[in-house]
């Protein structure tokens, strides 16, 4: 839930919990500067979302919604009534591998400068593990979909067993993260996957 604005056709909708946060470290330098490499991480996270509204509109996908959250951005296109052939779940595939892609070449740009390297690294190659709603289970689901247009319920069963297992491994290297390097980000990260894993249930 958050502010929506309407521009046309295309909805903006902005986090409450977003504008919570920017308003408390606005009023704290001390917050803002704990949160400091969050915030840059939030930025890098928007350009990835970007690159997939960018490759997603070469495709002749049609933007319907962007939510902007805590955890970045999220882009939402028309839904294609039409039938779902390899060629459809081919396209989706290399829209969602736009975003991680865009990071690596971030990285690759400014690898002389450690913390752009690093937070561009650690978003493609976190967003290339196979969790809901990740990238990488996005890929996965699109390339099983591809290969097997029939039975769809079965191998979607499979894909979301994939996903929990990972998501159980993530928690931990998470909790890990934050215990040794004091990264607060890790932990953002992870309680909005499984607040996005559990409204999914």
């Amino acid at each position: 839930m958050g502010i929506k604005i309407n521009l046309k056709e295309i909805i903006i909708e902005i986090e409450y919990l977003l504008i919570i946060t920017f308003l408390v470290s606005s009023i704290s330098d001390n917050i803002m500067n704990y949160l400091s490499k969050y915030y840059i991480c939030l930025l890098f996270a928007m350009y990835h979302e970007l690159s997939h509204i960018l490759i997603a509109t070469f495709l002749n996908k049609k933007l319907r919604k962007v939510f902007i959250s805590i955890c970045g951005m999220t882009a939402y296109f028309k839904y294609e009534y039409k039938y779902k052939n390899r060629i459809y779940y081919l396209k989706d595939m290399i829209i969602f591998l736009a975003g991680p892609l865009s990071n690596l070449i971030m990285a690759f740009v400014f690898r002389k400068i450690n913390f752009v390297y690093e937070i561009n690294l650690f978003l493609a190659l976190l967003n290339l593990l196979p969790i809901y709603p990740l990238d990488g289970f996005n890929v996965l689901k699109s390339f099983v979909n591809a290969i097997f247009i029939t039975n769809k319920k079965k191998i979607n069963k499979i894909i979301n067993f994939v996903s929990i297992l990972n998501l159980g491994l993530l928690s931990i290297f998470c909790i890990i993260v934050f215990y040794y390097f004091k990264n607060v980000t890790s932990i953002i990260f992870l309680l909005y996957i499984l607040y996005v894993n559990i409204r999914k249930i």
